[in-house]
This record gives structure tokens, C-alpha cells and sequence, in this order.
């Protein structure tokens, strides 16, 4: 509800809703008006609740008043008063009324060069000011420039803003800023100058130039290494206008290391100022030095040795500063070891490059024990002990039993050949690029103290896509300091945290390098107090996924068999699959009973994914089972299955069941399974439907019913599921028999049977069914009613089937009264639905009622697409029923399967429309000649999609099959 407000008894809000300028998670800014001076202001609100729960955020916005407080400039909006006035807190801040740069370069993308001279001048001397007072503003963008109506900048949002030398990091260690507008020093967490803001106005230039940024990428990791480690893309290849000046001006503004950057924002005023007035750059800025990398693939090869053995001898020393110049430093030969995100400095180079030297030396290992005589280890021995392990060369020489002259004559620089050959080699095709890359991460690995590499085993066991409550790492290493291995390990980039920092995962490029560390104890412990894990928050999938893993398969299947439903209910089917393929027999052959269970599981499987061949075949399978119990019902779900294609195999099953489960109760009379007596029940219900809809047999369907209910009496009066069961079953059959009112007589027992037993995807399918009959009826408010009430259960459940199919139900009462686009909205939501469920059979029914409502509506197009989709579907399933439906339906609307043109269908909509149309108004419809207009309605004739009745120019035209109404 909208309401004014006044705040200290001066500036005031209107209409809280009218005058609501936009709201984000720290507050809202809203238009107002200052009743002392009678101008429009923009007053800034803190959200109260964060005075409490945040204060960060009151700190922020008191920031931001002080910053304003200082700054007096036209190009800085200007601030008229901080207030807090009854708990809440509000900045008031002149009113701009132009949106602000964000918005105008969404819209222009890239501006003409004066006009971003023009921004950028009076930007520079505003930012000028603000670190003449030692403010340096931290989150420049173009969100936080705002335009008044005549294009005049004014810089805003200082609530970031700090004195100089603070960092870009809150005490949480969380970012202040754009990632995209951070310098390379502020990704880093470093003490900042003015030279962060430099930065962040170069790229806020480049952008208005360019139309993008310079640094960005898909994902934070991906942005974080765009701006540590790319180089600037060449501005002039895409705006070849570019005065040379103004692009060497933003080069230096964009200098990774800001010791070479441009040093002052006056500087950058100053040489934006110059450029304008077409004079000569007032700092003599030359171009940004570039180092010249040497081009090792064109390189010679005695060069190229040179610079491998300088880089081995740089290694010897640990001479650091030194191997990071090497030309290797700065190949594609280190590339592998660099994790996305990560920084590169000239520390890491150096440690890229001495692990690419040990895969290097390794290369030329020729495997098996160590032998210093032979010659085929001649080269590795001297490569890794010399250079690597540091020994000296009178040792080596001993033990080569080679004099030292030879060592440092021919046999060393022979070897350095040899390292040469392989890393040429690999910097020119990277043949081994991912075996690089799997030494640098178990490189990494070994690295890392106990603590550190325990905890990256234990995250080998979890999904890599996967992030792992905190908590449950402490519960499964409890032996070592968790929040310190964690945090060295964040800070190795090896691991990664959630948004929320509640969560890990170890980084997904190091996963497939890390899994083969696990030692088989760890394995098994691990998995299997993980899978307890999982169960305890109900994820059974990832339970029995990491019971299996721990070879504790008994376990996993019972998983997998008790919450089957579950797993169903979460979409997670595709999942079951690919877990229950890894079952084999061997793994359970001391209970074949389980294995016969995992079977039904898997036909339930194959039989949701409408892989009926295959639930068959699983079913067979669990026909074996020993256990009269698990045998009766995989007879039952087989005969329920071959139900789809052949009825006489389907009875046969049904009725050897009957007499399985009969014989076993005779057998046990004085103490009959209960569970056995309940399955015959479900037996006799599935059976009656046959006798129902597809062998109808009004009197076999009859008996089995009344079987059913002897039982029931018998064993389950309190039973109410399998009551509601018979209901509806009963509810169908006087449906049949054409006796609507006693149908929805044992529907509505059915509806109370299913709302005692609180079982929503009951009731669900209960509601939907009586508001079928309903409509069927023709009562279709009632039935409206009790499908709506069916769509709210399923989505409640979270049963997409049963929505998609209530919905439908729901189009379907609309259709039924002509309201075609009420259905069509229905139908399509309906469709949307059941396509993410993967159910074909459904879908191919949505397409038949989508199909008939375009129809109906004259939207041939679209009648045509699901016409010929759910035709395809029906021809897949091999559903006849649904095929001669859309036979019958091309009859009725033959225009689903003729050519016609859009002027013949707009003819066709008319005659729909209108009952008929004449020649006269044909062609006054579609703007066509006479002749025309005669040859397209005689085609429509000729293909049985129109009738011609009446003479001369009495003759109308009227849909095939429509009778003329006689005057």
C-alpha cells in the first residue's frame, strides 16, 4: 500500500510506490522533494532490518556521507543531508535525472570518440578531487556515473569508498566492487592507492570505446584470470578511429603492474585534455613497453638448448628471480600448471617452470630399477641428481664410473639435448598436454603437508560438480585441523567454496588427477560414513552411489529398493539407471532375493523411461526370485507391462499369478500372508481394468472387483488405499456402462477414501479422475473444480506427471465448452510439463488436444506441428488407439494434412468463424482475382477440405461434412 512520508520535517516522499526510483539489497532510492527549497531530491533509505543484521552496511552508507561531505564538485552529485531518524538511516543526494551510464551504454554501445573525451574529462577532474582528499572510490563503473538530461557525468555510490592504502577485502574476506572494474593489485587483497581507481577508469573507457570490457569471462574464476593474466585485446582493431594518443593513454592506464601504470589521475586528466585540443602528450607517454618474448618455435636448436640448460642451472641454484625471465617461464609450456584464478606472479612462473623441467627429466626415465651403468638411465641420472637433487659431480662421476672430464664434455651436454628435443617437441604440437598438466597437480599435491592431502583424498570421493557441506568434512576428518587445511587450501586454488561459504569442493580440473591417491581403506571408510551422510539428509541415490563405492553392495541395493519412490519423485531416474547397470549378480549372489528386487527396481526404471523391451526383460529376470513374495510380483508388474502389447500374454501372467498367490495362501490358511493377500487385491483391481477398457467384459470385471472387496473386508477395512483403489475401478466400470451418476457416485467414495489415507499422490490421482467424470457429464464447474484440486496436490508432491495430466484436464474442460484459447494456454503449459518428464505416451495425447484446438482455432501452422508430432510419437509406441485418433482427426480437419496457402487458410478460419463463405467474400479476404479465388476454393473441394453448395451466385462454400442449413 502506497504512502508519503516526511523525513526531519523537510523532505518528502509523495508516494512510496510512484516515487520508488529502484530498490537493491541495501535499501531503496526513491524521488522527493525538499520542502524548503521546493527541489526535487533523490533520497537513499537503509534497509532497517540490516541496521541489525549487517552493521557493514551502516558503516558503508555512513562512508558514503562522509566521502560526499568533503567533495564539493560538479561533476560528483552533490549531498544535502545525512540523516537517522527513528532507527533508519537516509542519505539525501541531489536528484539526476538523466539514468546513468550503464543504461546509456546498454543502449548505444559504443559512443562516438568526442563524446567519450567529453565524459571521461570531467570524470578525471572529478576523480581528480576525490584523491586529492585521499578518497580513492573503489567501485567505478558505469552503473555509478550518472548522466543529468543534457549528458553531464556526475560520479556517485562512494558507500565502497575508503581512505587511501586500505584494501579491496571486508574483514569476511569478502570483495568490495565489480570484478569486472578490479585492478589486478585489488583481486590480490592489497593495500590500494589511487592507481585501483586508474585502473577501473581504463576500463570504463575501453567500454565506452569498445561496447564490452576488456577482462571478463563466464564465470568469477574466469574473469579473475582474464584480468591476471591476458593481455589487453588491441583497441584499434575495433574502433579503427581511435586517435593513436587516446589508445596509448588507456595502455598505460591498463598496466598489470601498477608500479608501470600512469601514476595520477591528474596525469590522465592531463593527456586526455591534450588529446582534445590535438596537442602533444603533456608526460612524453611513449608506447607501454611490451617484453619481447623470443619465439621458442622458430628458434635454432643449439639457441633453444641454451636457454634449457641456463633454465637447469637457474634450477641448481634456486635461483628464482631468474627462472621466471626464462623465455620457458613465459611458453605454453607452463600453461598447464596455472589454475583458473589463479594469479601469476613471478614466484609461480618460477615454480611452473621447475615443474615442467622434472616432467621434462622424467620424459627420459626409462622405467624399472635404477641401473647407473647402463645407458639408457645415462641421461635421466645425470639430469635429476645433478641438477634436480643438487648432488656433485665427483659423486656422480663415481658412480658411473666415468671420469668428471667426460661429465661435463659429453655426457651432460649430450643429456641437455636430449630434454631439449622433448620440451621443443611439446611447446611446438603439446602432444602431452594433460599429462603436463596431471604432473603440475599431483606436483601440487605432493607439496602440501598431511593434513592438506588427506583432506584432498577425502574430496576425491564426492561429485566434482558437487559442493560438500563444511560440516560434514569435519565429521569425516576428525583427526585433523580441518579450518586451517582448508583455508591453505583455498589459498592453493585446489579448492573451491560455495557463494554461500557454507559448502567445498575440490577444484573440478584437479578431480580426475587426485582419484587414484585413495588408498582402499580410505576408500571404503570414507564412502560408506559419506553414504550414511546422504541418508540422513534423505539423498538416497548419492547413499547408494557411495555404498557401492565402498563395496558395500548389499547395503546400496536396499537403498535403491527401499526409496525407489524417492528417487522418482526427485527426477533423478536417468541416474538410477546408470547406477543400477554396475549391479552384478556375483555382488549379491548369497541373496539372490535382493538381486531379484534390484531387477523390479529396474523394470520400474525402464517402464517410467517408456523403455518397455527392457522393463520386460527385468522383469523376467526377477521371475527367478525364490521368495513367493518377490516372484508373485514381478509376474504382476511383467502382466501389467505386456498389458501395452499383447493382452493374451498379459492375462496369462495375471491369472499364473492369481494362482501362485492363491496356492501359497491355501497352503498357509491358518496363518495367510497378509502382504500376499494385499498384492492379490492390487491383482484382481489391475486385471478388472482389462475387462474394463480392453476385453470388455462387464461380468469378469464384476468378479474380480467383488474378489477385491471379500478381501478387503477380510484383511483391510482400515485399508482406505486400496478402497479408494476399488472406487475408482468400480467408479469405471459403471462409467462404461453408461451409468455417469453411479460413476460419480463411486468416485466421490473413492475421493473420501483417498483423503483418509492423506496420501497426496492418492488423492491426486482420485481428484483428477472425478473431475474427468464430471466433465464427461457435462457438470463442468464440479469438474473444473476437482482437476484444479488435482493440479494443486501434484505440485504440492511434486508429481510433474500428474500436474502436467491435471492441467490437461483442465484444457480439456475448456475445449469441451468451445473456450479454444483457455484450452490452448492449458494444453501447452500441460505439454511443457510432460516433456521434462520424458513420458512419451502422454505426450503424444497432449499433441492429439493441442493439434485439435489449433484446429479448431484455425491455426493450421500449429495444428500441423503437434499433429505431426504426436502421429510420430503414437507410430513409436506403437499406440493404435492413438493412431486411428488422429486419423479420425485428419478427416474431421483435412487441412492438418494438405499444402494449403496462408490465403486458403484464412479461408478455411472464415468458413470456420462464419458456417460458410462465398466467392464474393473469398475474394474480397484474400485481395485476389476472381479466377483466383475460383481455382484455390475448387482445390480445397478437390481435396475433400471444403463442400460446394447452391448454384450461380447463390454458392457458398461450407466445411466437408457440415449439413446446409435448408431456408
Amino acid at each position: 500500500m502506497s504512502v508519503s512520508e516526511t523525513i526531519a520535517g523537510r523532505f518528502v516522499i509523495a508516494d512510496t510506490e510512484d516515487d520508488l526510483l529502484g530498490r537493491g539489497g541495501m535499501g531503496a532510492v526513491y524521488r522527493g522533494r525538499d520542502s524548503l527549497t521546493g527541489d526535487t531530491v533523490a533520497i537513499k533509505a537503509l534497509n532497517p532490518e540490516l541496521v541489525t543484521t549487517n552493521p557493514e552496511t551502516v558503516t558503508r552508507f555512513r562512508r558514503e556521507a562522509e566521502a560526499l561531505r568533503k567533495l564539493n564538485h560538479p561533476n560528483i552529485v552533490q549531498m544535502i543531508a545525512a540523516l537517522e531518524e527513528n532507527g533508519r538511516h537516509y542519505l539525501i543526494v541531489e536528484f539526476v535525472d538523466g539514468g546513468n551510464l550503464r543504461q546509456f551504454l546498454d543502449k548505444e554501445r559504443q559512443l562516438p570518440i568526442r563524446q567519450v573525451l567529453r565524459i571521461a574529462l570531467e570524470l578525471a577532474d572529478a576523480l581528480s578531487r576525490t584523491h586529492h582528499l585521499r578518497i580513492i572510490h573503489r567501485d567505478l563503473k558505469p552503473a555509478n556515473v550518472l548522466l543529468t538530461a543534457v549528458g553531464t557525468p556526475k560520479l556517485t555510490d562512494f558507500g565502497v569508498a575508503s581512505m587511501a592504502d586500505s584494501g579491496y577485502l571486508t574483514q569476511t574476506g569478502m570483495w568490495v566492487g565489480t570484478p569486472q572494474y578490479l585492478s589486478p593489485e585489488a583481486c590480490n587483497g592489497e593495500k590500494l592507492d589511487e592507481r585501483a581507481d586508474i585502473w577501473a577508469f581504463g576500463i570504463l573507457l575501453y567500454e565506452m570505446l569498445a561496447g564490452k570490457v576488456p577482462f571478463a569471462g563466464d564465470t568469477l574464476m574466469a574473469t579473475l584470470t582474464a584480468i591476471f593474466r591476458h593481455p589487453l585485446s588491441d583497441l584499434m582493431s575495433i574502433r579503427p578511429d581511435l586517435p593513436e594518443a587516446l589508445n596509448n593513454l588507456i595502455q598505460h592506464m591498463l598496466v598489470k603492474e601498477r608500479d608501470q601504470r600512469i601514476g595520477s589521475m591528474r596525469l590522465v586528466a592531463a593527456e586526455l585534455e591534450a588529446i582534445i585540443q590535438g596537442k602533444p602528450s603533456p608526460g612524453q607517454l611513449g608506447p607501454v613497453n611490451k617484453q619481447e618474448r623470443i619465439d621458442l618455435v622458430q628458434l635454432p636448436q643449439l639457441e633453444f638448448e641454451a636457454i634449457v640448460g641456463d633454465a637447469l642451472k637457474r634450477y641448481r641454484e634456486g635461483d628464482w628471480l631468474a627462472l621466471a625471465d626464462s623465455p620457458l617461464a613465459h611458453s605454453t609450456l607452463v600453461e598447464p600448471y596455472f589454475l583458473p584464478g589463479e594469479p601469476v606472479t613471478g614466484d609461480s612462473r618460477a615454480q611452473a617452470l621447475q615443474v615442467m623441467l622434472r616432467w621434462g627429466i622424467e620424459k627420459l626415465n626409462p622405467g624399472g630399477p635404477n641401473d647407473w651403468l647402463s645407458s639408457s638411465w645415462r641421461h635421466y641420472n645425470i639430469l635429476y641428481n645433478f641438477y634436480i637433487e643438487g648432488h656433485r659431480v665427483s659423486d656422480l662421476a663415481e658412480r658411473m664410473a666415468i671420469a668428471e672430464q667426460t661429465f661435463y664434455s659429453g655426457w651432460r651436454p649430450q643429456a641437455i639435448n636430449a630434454m631439449a628435443k622433448i620440451l621443443h617437441e611439446e611447446i611446438i604440437a603439446a602432444r602431452e598436454l594433460e599429462e603436463r598438466h596431471r604432473f603440475s597437480v599431483i606436483d601440487r599435491y605432493q607439496r602440501q603437508a598431511s593434513g592438506e592431502q588427506k583432506l584432498l583424498r577425502l574430496l576425491t570421493i564426492f561429485n566434482p560438480e558437487e559442493f560438500v557441506p563444511t560440516e560434514w568434512v569435519y565429521s569425516l576428518a576428525p583427526n585433523i585441523d580441518v579450518t586451517s587445511c582448508l583455508h591453505n587450501l583455498l589459498e592453493a586454488h585446489l579448492v573451491q567454496r560455495d557463494e554461500l561459504l557454507t559448502a567445498v569442493r575440490l577444484n573440478p580440473i584437479v578431480y580426475p588427477h587426485l582419484t587414484d591417491l585413495l588408498s582402499p581403506e580410505e576408500r571404503s571408510k570414507w564412502h560408506s560414513a559419506a553414504a550414511q551422510l546422504y541418508l540422513d539428509v534423505q539423498t538416497y541415490l548419492e547413499a547408494a552411489r557411495h555404498f557401492r563405492q565402498a563395496n558395500e553392495y548389499h547395503q546400496a541395493a536396499t537403498v535403491l529398493i527401499q526409496h525407489r519412490p524417492s528417487i522418482f519423485d526427485k527426477l533423478q531416474v536417468e541416474g538410477l539407471r546408470t547406477l543400477l547397470t554396475q549391479f552384478r549378480f556375483n555382488e549379491l549372489a548369497d541373496n539372490p532375493n535382493i538381486w531379484a528386487q534390484l531387477k523390479i527396481v529396474a523394470g520400474k526404471v525402464a517402464e517410467y523411461l517408456e523403455d518397455i523391451e527392457t522393463a520386460i526383460a527385468e522383469y523376467g529376470e526377477a521371475l527367478s526370485a525364490t521368495n513367493v513374495q518377490t516372484k508373485a510380483e514381478a509376474y504382476y508388474l511383467r502382466a501389467k507391462v505386456l498389458q501395452r502389447y499383447n493382452l493374451d500374454e498379459s492375462l496369462a501372467h495375471f491369472a499364473y499369478c492369481v494362482d501362485l498367490v492363491e496356492r501359497n495362501l491355501l497352503a498357509h490358511y491358518e496363518t495367510p500372508n497378509v502382504i500376499l493377500m494385499k498384492l492379490l487385491t492390487h491383482i484382481y483391481i489391475d486385471r478388472s481394468w482389462i475387462y474394463i477398457q480392453e476385453r470388455p467384459d462387464w461380468h469378469k470385471a464384476e468378479l474380480d472387483l467383488d474378489r477385491t472387496e471379500q478381501i478387503l473386508r477380510t484383511i483391510g477395512p482400515e485399508d482406505r488405499s486400496t478402497w479408494s483403489d476399488l472406487y475408482n475401478a468400480r467408479a469405471e466400470l459403471a462409467h462404461h456402462m453408461q451409468k455417469p451418476e453411479a460413476a460419480i457416485v463411486y468416485r466421490q467414495q473413492a475421493w473420501l477414501a483417498a483423503s483418509e489415507t492423506k496420501n497426496v499422490d492418492l488423492m491426486t490421482k482420485t481428484a483428477y479422475n472425478l473431475g474427468c467424470d464430471y466433465l464427461w457429464s457435462k457438470r463442468y464447474q464440479p469438474g473444473l473444480d476437482y482437476l484444479q484440486k488435482s493440479s494443486s496436490l501434484a505440485k504440492k508432491a511434486g508429481n510433474a506427471q500428474m500436474r502436467g495430466l491435471s492441467i490437461k484436464g483442465i484444457g480439456d474442460c475448456y475445449s469441451f465448452q468451445g473456450m479454444y484459447q483457455e484450452a490452448i494456454s492449458h494444453y501447452r503449459e500441460a505439454y511443457n510439463i510432460l516433456l521434462a518428464t520424458k513420458n512419451l505416451n502422454w505426450r503424444g495425447g497432449i499433441c492429439y488436444d493441442l493439434s485439435e484446438a489449433f484446429a479448431e482455432t484455425g491455426n493450421w501452422p500449429s495444428a500441423k506441428v503437434f499433429f505431426e508430432e504426436g502421429k510420430n510419437i503414437a507410430k513409436e509406441l506403437g499406440q493404435e488407439r492413438l493412431l486411428h485418433a488422429f486419423a479420425d482427426l485428419a478427416q474431421r480437419h483435412p487441412a492438418l494434412i494438405s499444402d494449403l496457402l496462408d490465403r486458403q487458410e484464412q479461408a478455411l478460419l472464415h468458413t470456420r468463424e462464419k458456417g460458410n463463405i462465398t466467392m464474393q467474400e473469398y475474394m474480397g479476404l484474400a485481395e485476389i482475382s476472381r479466377s483466383q479465388a475460383h481455382r484455390d476454393l475448387s482445390e480445397m473441394v478437390e481435396k475433400g477440405i471444403l463442400q460446394r453448395v447452391g448454384k450461380g451466385r447463390g454458392t457458398r462454400y461450407l466445411l466437408a461434412g457440415d449439413k446446409p442449413i435448408l431456408s
